[in-house]
């Protein structure tokens, strides 16, 4: 990775972790915010949390719907009042546990056979809250929510491309050599955005292409590209030790 320069599209803050890898391994990371997250409105909010507050578990699909909810409901509903709580994935476990003292009942692992109601243990009569954006909660999280009787979904927030973001584009001088995508949203966005750029079509064509999962790397064929790297846990970490191994062996794109 030494001297290679890394595109990492991303709506939360920079992680410390992840730029003290860069760090060790001398590669240029460039910090790319694609999209934006707004919190609904404040009575979608506290309809959101009353539901929380009764149920037996809460469902937090990404790092925002962590970071949208835990701000608003940590003024009203303490840790230890917390239902059992669910997170995909270790960058949302870390989000949680680090920034709000919450530890998850389950993190699910996107390694391990079976669907994230055996994961859980979910018992039928059970509650689930799952809290989303207005554009869904991936693939997973839509299968339990249609297949348990005793689940509820709420939207606490919407997803939108950073206006911004052409703009942030245009300012890019030199070429990439990766850019890592951390959800499809990111995808749909920053490739949007970069057809009004005309150099960042050359330079993405010979840029290696990171997927966070498999659900990000279809988002990438409907643009016409290919996903050289796609996590088996996803998680930014992951994606970013998986680019380091992906340069290391120096592969040929297929």
């Amino acid at each position: 990775m030494r001297g290679k320069r890394i595109l990492i599209t991303r709506s939360l803050d920079r992680s410390t972790a992840i730029s003290k890898l860069f760090q060790d391994w001398n590669a240029i990371p460039h910090w790319i915010p694609a999209i934006c997250g707004k919190p609904s409105s404040p009575q979608q909010l506290a309809r959101a949390l009353k539901s929380v507050e009764t149920c037996d578990w809460l469902l937090l699909p990404s790092p925002l719907a962590i970071k949208i909810f835990c701000s608003f409901a940590m003024r009203f509903l303490p840790v230890s009042h917390w239902p059992k709580t669910v997170v995909m994935g270790e960058t949302s476990r870390s989000l949680l546990q680090n920034r709000y003292s919450i530890q998850p009942a389950t993190v699910y692992d996107f390694v391990e056979n079976g669907g994230l109601a055996k994961q859980m243990g979910l018992k039928s009569h059970e509650r689930v809250v799952v809290l989303c954006s207005s554009r869904g909660s991936g693939p997973r999280v839509a299968q339990l929510v249609n297949s348990h009787l005793q689940a509820e979904t709420h939207e606490i927030y919407d997803v939108y491309c950073n206006e911004k973001l052409v703009q942030i584009l245009e300012e890019l001088e030199v070429p990439f050599d990766a850019v890592a995508f951390s959800s499809p949203s990111t995808v749909e966005c920053f490739l949007g955005a970069s057809k009004q750029v005309p150099h960042l079509q050359e330079w993405l064509a010979e840029a290696c292409i990171a997927c966070i999962g498999p659900a990000t790397a279809n988002a990438i064929c409907q643009f016409g590209l290919y996903a050289h790297v796609i996590c088996d846990q996803p998680s930014l970490e992951n994606l970013i030790w998986e680019l380091f191994r992906w340069f290391s062996r120096e592969p040929k794109p297929t």
